[in-house]
């Protein structure tokens, strides 16, 4: 029997067929996934081969995918955890006598890939090389643990002047997944905790995150703190095409419709409602975006999607129509429309104020004067 089509790891998306070749007879392969979370599954399959003896199994990266969703997304202030499966396969005949076996690992990615050796890769697993972020926007960076350097550059303003400073960190040598969130106020704090310079917030002009390898940067992201006025946010937390968090800011009308379902049923011979479900719809608009920022919403209404809540992972929200009109080549900016609603059943919230003011005047002060 010959195996060919595996590798040393690659992309979900990335990986091809595997082909077993000189096949006499029925097979079954019996797989062993080993997951994230440190729990196995297993699942057994049969295969015919073809008129040439050979048996081609493919969507191994599609079925592996499947078991990545249940990763958590975690807003800690860093998380590292192991972003690969690996797959155990054992192939028997139709007695049951082992013929042989493979082996594959396989990384999280919902599209293809131009990186051939994940395992070997040193920098951001982002699409982002430049992109303006919001003050308070959230913005996550992440790449695999092979012996880098973090560093962060800052330009800032120091009194009438306009300055830049730089600082590194050392990165472990794991293998696994690193990532953090790297907003404005985090690295305010982190050039104060690694130089002593106190700087605010609102003197941040940009800062540029990088990575080294060797003494060379082997990437780098630029992030530009956009200080406009926009009258409606949208802001969405989800799963990047690598599997790293990411954020997106919605900055056009947020036009709100409500919609009523409910059930109907004939009870003792009367027309009765027995269930009733009110829900509120968000029609949002990107603004004017770059080609990235459009693959990133693709990234998005593939992934898992949260509300960012002041810091936290707020609601989970359901997307239920997109709109990406689009002509190639094009000379008009990209716009796209989204519209969600919230994923749980029961939308509707109360929150009663009970706070009570005590003060005598105000409440005689309009009966006094009239």
């Amino acid at each position: 029997m010959v195996i060919s089509g595996t590798n040393s790891g690659c992309f979900c998306r990335d990986f091809g067929s595997v082909v077993l070749s000189d096949i006499t007879g029925k097979i079954s392969v019996s797989y062993l996934f080993y997951l994230p979370d440190n729990t196995q599954t297993s699942i057994t399959e049969y295969y015919t081969p073809d008129n040439n003896g050979d048996v081609h199994i493919n969507d191994l990266g599609t079925l592996i995918l499947s078991y990545f969703s249940s990763m958590p997304i975690n807003l800690s202030d860093a998380c590292v955890y192991d972003l690969s499966i690996l797959m155990e396969a054992q192939i028997f005949d139709e007695s049951g006598e082992r013929l042989n076996g493979f082996s594959q690992r396989f990384y999280y990615s919902n599209c293809h890939t131009s990186i051939s050796a994940p395992y070997k890769y040193r920098g951001f697993l982002s699409r982002h090389r430049r992109r303006k972020i919001l003050p308070n926007q959230a913005h996550f960076i992440g790449f695999f643990q092979k012996a880098q350097q973090l560093g962060i550059g800052v330009s800032y303003r120091s009194g009438t002047e306009s300055k830049w400073t730089e600082f590194v960190q050392d990165v472990a040598d794991t293998g696994y997944l690193y990532y953090r969130n790297l907003s404005l106020d985090t690295v305010v704090s982190l050039l104060q905790s690694n130089t002593d310079i106190i700087v605010s917030p609102e003197d941040v002009f940009y800062f540029i995150v990088y990575l080294k390898a060797d003494g060379q940067v082997v990437d780098a992201m630029q992030l530009d703190i956009d200080r406009t006025h926009y009258p409606a946010v949208s802001h969405f937390v989800y799963r990047n095409c690598f599997g790293v968090p990411d954020t997106l800011q919605f900055v056009g009308k947020d036009n709100r419709t409500s919609e009523m379902e409910a059930t109907y049923v004939n009870i003792q011979r009367q027309y009765r409602k027995i269930n009733t479900k009110y829900n509120v719809y968000h029609d949002i608009n990107s603004g004017y975006i770059n080609d990235t920022l459009r693959d990133c919403i693709e990234d998005l209404v593939n992934s898992d999607v949260f509300l960012y809540d002041n810091t936290t992972l707020g609601e989970r929200v359901t997307i239920t129509e997109t709109a990406f009109d689009e002509s190639r080549p094009r000379t008009e900016p990209i716009n796209v429309r989204l519209k969600y609603r919230l994923a749980r059943e029961c939308q509707r919230t109360i929150d009663r104020d009970m706070t009570l003011d005590y003060r005598i005047f105000d409440h005689t002060f309009g009966d006094t004067f009239e």
